[in-house]
């Protein structure tokens, strides 16, 4: 039977089309009706449709209100395309059904919203598909972790069922409290396998331990001792601050010391996954760990899941917490008596790769090895230690004559806008093919918004028709600073901008979209003092979708297939997880559509890929390019333009530009498999499903007690 949907709620609006809304609050609950006007099917059903969103919650679900006034929910899994397609138990009795299409606002679409009655045998068949073509897209290890078993195909297979369909991009939510029981607790098994490891390698290093605290020298506090006590590896000792003498570290016998902020409470395997990784990476400069905290009840609540080492997203906060393992052979210990575990790491930062493309390495552990108390994050704590960075952080700058304004930015985070140096020219290509009204905006924007003034405008014309255009053209032709050059050859993104780079008079490259609309107008000098950074071979910025919320705010290598946005559809000054919305950070990649780069690291890789990737990836397939050349990509939100995406060249939708697509995605998988499988700037505990910070229903993580 065929679904017609009716709001409950005056903040849902129609929008566009017959089933187009518009959600302006939450709750999202929609009446669901019968076209033909049947009754509700029972047993099995399947729930279909074609379900198209813009939003940031992306939870969808069926609310069943029985006769007697019970209700019953059923969380829909949806593909990433927006296919549902569900095998759902439509219990007896049922008086009315409700839909929540998202669990936030924004704007959706919905077709072709059926239900349809099942027998049990086509019940079987259906949940059996799914399972096997599961087993054919995972490997065996993943649906372990994900907690499918073999006998449940016999005894339980509505359960392997709903396990198969949270392997789908827009899969319900897992609660935390879930989380860490499926993937977070230690059994006899796994403490057995530890103790077994501990005992057989006797090259695990000795780790000393320091606590960072203001009431006292020693380590004494209750969470620290319990830690401590209930550790499956010894090979640690203790040591005061009293202790850090020339002297004393003249004569140790271990490289590593774990400094520990007061109230900080490890894990029982935590030393040992510390000296494991310090094992495998002896010449590490320091190795830290994700974290979680412990609420007011005693229950671990609000996981932080790091990227690696990110030197700009150091510098927004310190994401590293309180607990971290430095190897002293690089640090004067000395001098470090009293200072915190920011202050450590700032006294290495300059030393560190990618900061140095032959720096010393971090390591991170992608595994929840230490608590803090919530009660350590109130404001007036967190206050007074961002008075403290921002001095020592100043300090820093002034050492190494780095000229930046650093101010608070969302009460605990910091904005840092570097100054431009030497005030290069800028040469800005912009590809373009008639569509003069979204071009003259995009140029008209660049000449009267633009407050850096050394700039030229390099306009490449694949093949534009229009007379509009060209006397456009011959009229922005008469600007100093504005240049046309043709390009008569088939669309070729790549191509046409690696043609324009010779045509470029500037020592920096501007790789700019035609859809696109300037809003700040120092968003060359922001970019360009971002560029000038230690080791930075391409910026990117924020870009906005002509309703103001967020578009691009970098790219995730990965999660959601080949490459996809983070945070598309977040309103422009929503933090997002961790703050990794409205903060700069090192990045895998960002989008083209607005991408600052060195000539000389341009014409070195060779620009674009115009023989793999004419159309699609390019931009991530250069980021990623410039990473392995051992430089670093940073995004910074400081700045914005709107984005109308891929207005000119119209979207992949006829065969011929369906498989092109295909043939670049694949290219990005054979050539950068190995990105793909474990974006650095992202996390193995996150779904890769797409990158949207929520827990991973299946980790990625590998625990170095279990076999591989």
């Amino acid at each position: 039977m065929n679904i017609s949907l009716k709001p409950l709620h005056s903040h849902l609006n129609k929008h566009d089309t017959v089933q187009s809304w518009r959600v302006e609050d939450t709750p999202a609950y929609f009446k669901c009706y019968a076209e033909s006007g049947t009754k509700w099917p029972k047993r099995w059903v399947v729930v279909k449709g074609l379900l198209l969103r813009q939003c940031t919650g992306y939870d969808a679900k069926l609310v069943f209100k029985l006769k007697g006034g019970k209700t019953f929910t059923y969380k829909l899994p949806i593909t990433l395309k927006g296919k549902i397609f569900e095998v759902v138990h439509f219990p007896a009795n049922i008086e009315k059904i409700y839909f929540e299409p998202m669990s936030s606002k924004g704007r959706f679409q919905m077709q072709d919203f059926q239900f349809k009655s099942i027998s049990w045998f086509e019940r079987n068949y259906l949940m059996s598909k799914r399972l096997y073509l599961l087993y054919k897209s995972q490997n065996q290890d993943v649906i372990y972790k994900a907690g499918i078993r073999w006998h449940q195909f016999i005894f339980d297979l509505s359960k392997a069922y709903e396990i198969a369909g949270r392997f789908r991009a827009y899969s319900p939510k897992i609660e935390y409290k879930e989380w860490l029981k499926l993937f977070d607790q230690l059994n006899h098994k796994d403490i057995f396998k530890i103790k077994r490891l501990i005992k057989k390698n006797s090259q695990l290093p000795e780790i000393e331990l320091l606590e960072l605290g203001h009431q006292t020298e020693a380590i004494s506090s209750r969470a620290i001792q319990n830690g401590l006590s209930e550790q499956l590896y010894s090979r640690f000792k203790i040591v005061k601050k009293s202790d850090l003498s020339y002297e004393f570290y003249q004569h140790r016998n271990t490289r590593w010391l774990m400094l520990v902020e007061e109230g900080c409470q490890l894990r029982p395997h935590a030393l040992y996954w510390f000296a494991h990784q310090a094992c495998l990476k002896p010449n590490a400069a320091m190795i830290y760990s994700d974290h979680d905290y412990i609420d007011e009840n005693g229950e671990r609540c609000s996981p932080v899941l790091k990227p690696e080492w990110s030197p700009e997203f150091f510098l927004s906060q310190n994401f590293i917490g309180g607990v971290l393992m430095v190897n002293t052979d690089y640090l004067d210990l000395e001098s470090c008596k009293n200072l915190t575990i920011y202050a450590v790491i700032l006294r290495l930062f300059s030393r560190l790769k990618p900061y140095q493309s032959d720096g010393l390495e971090v390591c991170r552990i992608p595994a929840l090895l230490f608590s803090k108390p919530l009660l350590a994050n109130n404001q007036k704590r967190l206050l007074a230690e961002g008075v403290q960075e921002t001095e020592l952080l100043t300090k820093f700058f002034n050492k190494h004559e780095i000229i930046a304004d650093i101010s608070d930015y969302h009460l605990i985070y910091k904005k840092i806008v570097y100054a431009v140096k030497a005030r290069p020219l800028v040469s800005i290509i912009i590809p373009t093919r008639d569509m003069l009204h979204h071009l003259e905006r995009c140029v008209e924007s660049l000449l009267t918004k633009t407050s850096y003034d050394h700039f030229e405008i390099i306009i490449v014309d694949n093949q534009s028709e229009e007379l509009e255009t060209s006397a456009y053209f011959a009229k922005v032709s008469a600007l100093q600073n504005v240049n046309v050059v043709e390009y008569n050859k088939p669309f070729n993104y790549s191509a046409i901008n690696n043609y324009a780079a010779k045509y470029c008079n500037g020592e920096v490259f501007c790789l700019l979209n035609n859809d696109t609309e300037v809003i700040s107008p120092d968003w060359l000098e922001v970019m360009l003092g971002q560029l000038q950074q230690s080791n930075v071979g391409a910026v990117g910025i924020k870009l906005l979708f002509p309703d103001g919320t967020v578009q691009h705010a970098g790219d995730a290598v990965g999660p959601g297939g080949c490459a996809d946005h983070f945070f598309s559809g977040f309103e422009e000054e929503q933090a997002g997880y961790m703050g990794r919305a409205i903060v700069a950070q090192d990045l895998s990649a960002v989008t083209a559509a607005c991408l600052l780069t060195q000539r000389d690291v341009f014409e070195s890789l060779n620009g674009l890929d115009e023989r793999h990737l004419s159309v699609a990836f390019n931009d991530v397939d250069y980021c990623l390019r410039v990473r392995e050349k051992g430089m670093r990509v940073v995004f910074t939100p400081y700045v914005k333009m709107y984005h109308h995406e891929s207005v000119s060249r119209g979207k992949d939708d006829n065969p011929e530009k369906i498989a092109r697509a295909k043939k670049e995605a694949d290219y990005i998988r054979s050539r950068w498999g190995h990105v793909l499988k474990n974006d650095p700037f992202y996390n193995p505990n996150l779904n890769y499903a797409r990158p949207n910070f929520e827990l991973s229903r299946y980790p990625m993580v590998k625990k170095p007690w279990l076999k591989r």
